[in-house]
């Protein structure tokens, strides 16, 4: 079953049906020609959302913490760095800086004891591994239709939730805009010492992509 999904995978890819690629091509048309320094935070296997950029990159480094992808990981990025590792825990001794970062986090809660949620934790972090001016790619979840939480019960529960209200400051999180996510991340970055050049959102399916251009501010 895992190989039928590898191929069908592949198709997909192939043929440039992922929304992923419309994110790229954006990016593409805001910054020609340009080459980065990648960095894919819980890149589980590489051939998920790597493929649709990796030409782009000067440099790749992936993190993932389960070791059973670290064949897949070389096979699927070649020469590329990649660190079996918590990805929280390495964002915090991680001394290299980047101009391309993503994070596919899980939809909703997740580590051993629930501790994480979304990107809401991983973020924050990422804002210290930046370059001058970085791109940084994300998840996030405007509402959530009945049937997908019919399928993921877990999404929009009382845990889940109860983390977006305190991430977002605010007391509903259950249908959010992208003007409401444009402000809070504009103010987050600038909070952390960027301005935000741009930022646009593409769906995904139930996640939407965020992207955002960030200029380091001067002190």
């Amino acid at each position: 079953m895992e190989k039928i999904k590898t191929y069908y995978r592949k198709i997909k890819h192939a043929l440039k049906l992922y929304p992923i690629y419309k994110v790229v091509e954006e990016v593409q048309k805001r910054e020609p020609g340009k080459k980065y320094d990648m960095l894919e935070v819980f890149a589980n296997t590489g051939e998920h959302q790597m493929p649709a950029y990796k030409h782009l990159a000067k440099s790749i480094e992936a993190w993932e913490i389960n070791s059973m992808h670290e064949k897949a990981l070389r096979r699927n990025l070649p020469g590329a760095t990649i660190r079996i590792t918590n990805s929280m825990e390495e964002a915090d001794r991680c001394e290299k800086k980047f101009d391309w970062i993503v994070m596919d986090a899980h939809m909703e809660c997740f580590g051993a004891n629930k501790e994480y949620c979304e990107h809401f934790e991983i973020l924050p972090k990422a804002f210290r591994l930046c370059k001058e001016e970085a791109i940084l790619i994300f998840n996030v979840i405007p509402e959530c239709p009945k049937e997908w939480n019919i399928k993921y019960p877990d999404i929009f529960g009382p845990r889940h939730l109860e983390r977006r209200n305190r991430f977002y400051g605010v007391n509903d999180t259950t249908n959010l805009s992208y003007d409401f996510f444009e402000k809070f991340y504009v103010s987050l970055a600038e909070k952390n010492g960027f301005k935000t050049e741009w930022m646009f959102f593409h769906q995904r399916h139930l996640l939407h992509y965020a992207v955002m251009k960030i200029i380091k501010l001067q002190a």
